[in-house]
C-alpha cells in the first residue's frame, strides 16, 4: 500500500519524489533516477549489529540518495528499520540544506526502546519509559531476553541522541491515542499531527449479507494479540448461536490450536492457519456480524477495526489504546477487560441482543465517518502538509 500511495503523490504532479527504502519497490514505482535504494541493515546478525553500531555503509547510501536528489522535505516512515548511520546522513543534510523534516509514527520507538510500551517478558503493558529511564528496558529485560533488551538500549541511544538535538519538524501520528503519548514523554516535542492510516480504497456503500453469531478474527497470532482469550470466553457463553471463525498465522498458532483441540466447545471455533491477501481474506469474514480483538497490548490504530467496520461487523475490543479511541469515535460496539474472558463473553452476548439496532449505526458510521480512512483522504492530508511544511523553510 506504501507503494500504491508514494505513486499516487507522484501523479497529483504537486511534489517531484524520490524513494529511499529498505527494499526495492515495483520498477514503475517512479522513474528511474528517483529511486534510491539503501541496504537492509536488518537482513543477518551481522548486518544488524554493523548497523546498530553505526558503521559507514548506510550513511554513504543515504548520502548519495540525498546530494543526488536534494529533496526540500525528507518524510520518514519506521525509522527503525534504518542504521543510525543513515539518520546521521539525514542530520547533515538537514543542517547544510534547511530542509525540513516529516516523521510518521507506526509504533512507539521513538518513545520506548522496546517500540510497544510493552513488556515481552511480564506480557504486560508498561509505560515506565514515559518520564522516566529508557534503560528500564534493560532493568526489567523489556525484550525477553538480555542481549535482545540490551541491543534495543543501544541502537535507540543513537536515535534519541539525534532526535534530541530536533531532528523533526513534524511529527505523524495515525491515531490521538499515540499522540497523546508522545507528548506525554516529550513535553517539548512540537508539533504532532493525527493523520490516519489510509486502510480502504473506497468505502463500502451498504452491509453485505450476514451470517448470524458469526465472529471473526483476522490478524497475526501472537502473544499479545491474545486470541486465547476469545477461545476461554466461547467456552462461557450461555447462547449456543455463536461461532468463532480464526484468520491468521504466527508465533502462537500452534498453542492456539492446542487450545482449540482441548476445548469444550471446539466444534464453534473454525482456526485458518495461514495469512491471505484481502482479496482471498474478505469473502471469508465478511458474513460475520461481529469482530473481536482481545489484545493485551495498545493497538496504535488497529487497521484490522476499521475494516471491520466497513464489512459491518460489530467491532469487540480491549478497552485500551487505539483499540478504544476508534470505538469511541465510531459509537458502536463493546470493550472489555483482556485477561477476563467471562468479561469478553459478557460483550459478546450484548452485541448479540442489541445486533439489530448496532447495524443502524454501522450504516451511519459507514455513511458519515469511515471517509477519512481512505487513500483520497490520506494524501490529501499529506499534500496539504507538505505545502504548509514546505512553506517553514522559506
Amino acid at each position: 500500500m506504501a507503494a500504491a500511495h508514494i505513486h499516487r503523490l507522484a501523479q497529483l504532479g504537486r511534489h517531484e519524489i524520490a524513494a529511499a527504502t529498505c527494499g526495492p519497490p515495483p520498477e514503475s514505482l517512479l522513474p528511474g533516477r528517483h529511486f534510491f535504494p539503501l541496504d537492509n541493515f536488518l537482513s543477518s546478525p551481522v548486518t544488524k549489529l554493523a548497523g546498530t553500531l553505526g558503521v559507514m555503509l548506510n550513511r554513504r547510501a543515504m548520502e548519495r540518495c540525498l546530494h543526488t536528489f536534494r529533496p526540500d522535505i525528507i518524510h520518514m516512515h519506521a525509522f527503525t528499520q534504518f542504521s543510525p548511520g543513515a539518520l546521521k546522513a539525514i542530520e547533515a543534510y538537514k543542517a547544510e540544506s534547511k530542509c525540513k523534516i516529516t516523521l510518521t509514527h507506526h509504533n512507539f520507538a521513538y518513545i520506548c526502546p522496546n517500540d510497544a510500551l510493552f513488556n515481552y517478558r511480564t506480557g504486560m503493558v508498561c509505560e515506565k519509559c514515559i518520564g522516566g529511564s529508557k534503560a528500564q528496558i534493560i532493568r526489567d529485560n523489556c525484550y525477553g531476553s538480555l542481549s535482545g533488551s540490551w541491543g534495543k538500549y543501544i541502537q535507540k541511544r543513537s536515535f534519541y541522541s539525534m532526535f534530541s538535538r530536533g531532528l523533526i519538524d513534524l511529527h505523524i501520528a495515525p491515531s490521538c491515542f499515540m499522540r497523546d503519548k508522545l507528548i506525554a514523554a516529550c513535553p517539548k516535542i512540537g508539533r504532532v499531527e493525527v493523520v490516519y492510516n489510509p486502510c480502504l480504497n473506497k468505502v463500502r456503500q451498504a452491509l453485505p449479507p450476514k451470517t448470524a453469531g458469526k465472529i471473526a478474527f483476522f490478524g497475526r497470532i501472537s502473544r499479545e494479540k491474545n486470541v486465547v482469550s476469545a477461545v476461554k470466553a466461547m467456552e462461557q457463553l450461555s447462547s449456543t448461536q455463536p461461532h468463532l471463525l480464526v484468520i491468521g498465522d504466527g508465533p502462537d498458532s500452534s498453542a492456539l490450536e492446542k487450545s482449540i483441540a482441548n476445548s469444550p466447545v471446539k466444534d464453534k471455533i473454525q482456526f485458518k492457519r495461514t495469512f491471505l491477501s484481502p482479496d482471498e481474506l474478505y469473502p471469508l469474514i465478511e458474513d460475520a456480524q461481529f469482530f473481536i480483538l482481545p489484545s493485551i497490548w495498545y493497538e496504535n490504530s488497529p487497521v484490522a477495526i476499521v475494516e471491520a467496520l466497513d464489512m459491518g461487523m460489530t467491532p469487540l475490543v480491549s478497552n485500551q489504546g487505539g483499540m478504544k479511541e476508534l470505538l469511541d469515535w465510531a459509537g458502536v460496539g463493546y470493550k472489555f477487560e483482556p485477561d477476563r474472558p467471562d468479561t469478553i463473553a459478557n460483550c459478546i452476548e450484548r452485541a448479540i441482543a442489541s445486533r439489530e439496532q448496532d447495524e443502524q449505526i454501522l450504516s451511519g458510521v459507514m455513511r458519515d465517518k469511515l471517509k477519512v480512512f481512505t487513500e483520497a483522504t490520506y494524501i490529501e492530508h499529506i499534500r496539504k502538509l507538505y505545502d504548509e511544511v514546505e512553506e517553514w523553510g522559506h
